[in-house]
């Protein structure tokens, strides 16, 4: 009858290490199903927490180069449209006696801008103005030779949160893609050279205002702009704010509203 070997016996028979050591383990304990879920459960709440801080530092970064850049974009934007609306001024004409002739060209404001905040997030027209070199009459007399004026009209418009601004000598490019409410002068006017038309955009404005502001130095507009990052679609909480003066030539230039 064979007696049963023992491990021992086994090694010193030539059985592998591995078996013999594998049959010693048996009945040792072992890793359970809820022991690796809840390592998994925690090796991912870890994961997560790691790509949240990520993304928030991400998000912290692209917030705030939009910031710089939005900021330089609005004040280059806004600097051109103060240079232009304090030149703003009437078409005069200057006839042989040395009198002068005005024809007023007030500047009109979308009456939902105009003293009040209004959103840019829509397609309607905000400013119409124009900008006048005067008409001098020949005079024989005093040997004055004929001088013709030139006459630029000045647009602004919102378009899905931009800013169109436009300064151009041709009254169809100036009705478009909203009618204007300038007008060209009569007399002695011819548009200004194409090499002087201007045209520039602003984008993610959220809102705007133009305030007309009277005081004993004079009128002048303060235009105010925020601007205001979006995500996929959606807004953020950056934003940007701007505000700049226009020094009227006219303390008495008209301002009236307008309703698109």
């Amino acid at each position: 009858m064979n007696r049963r070997q023992d491990p021992a016996d086994r090694r010193d028979r030539g059985f592998p290490k591995r078996f013999a050591d594998a049959h010693l383990s048996v009945g040792h304990a072992a890793v359970t199903l809820i022991e690796i879920l809840i390592a998994t459960s925690i090796l991912a709440a870890l994961m997560v927490s790691i790509i949240g801080t990520f993304r928030g530092g991400s998000n912290a970064f692209q917030s705030g180069q939009w910031r710089v850049v939005a900021q330089k974009n609005t004040q280059r934007f806004l600097v051109r449209f103060r240079e232009i609306l304090e030149q703003a001024n009437h078409a005069e004409t200057v006839i042989p006696n040395g009198q002068t002739q005005v024809e007023q060209m007030p500047l009109y404001v979308n009456a939902a801008f105009l003293n009040a905040t209004s959103s840019c997030n829509v397609r309607t027209p905000i400013l119409f103005g124009s900008v006048c070199k005067s008409y001098v009459s020949p005079d024989d007399s005093l040997n004055i030779a004929e001088s013709w004026g030139e006459w630029s009209g000045i647009s602004l418009h919102c378009w899905d949160r931009k800013l169109f601004l436009k300064r151009n000598g041709t009254i169809t490019v100036m009705n478009s893609p909203f009618p204007t409410q300038s007008h060209f002068p009569a007399g002695g006017f011819d548009s200004i050279p194409a090499a002087l038309n201007l045209q520039a955009e602003l984008e993610d404005v959220e809102e705007m205002r133009i305030r007309h502001l009277l005081s004993p130095d004079g009128a002048a507009l303060e235009i105010s702009i925020v601007c205001r990052r979006y995500s996929n679609g959606k807004p953020t909480n950056s934003f940007v704010n701007e505000t700049i003066r226009a020094k009227l030539l006219n303390r008495d230039h008209p301002v009236p509203g307008f309703s698109p």
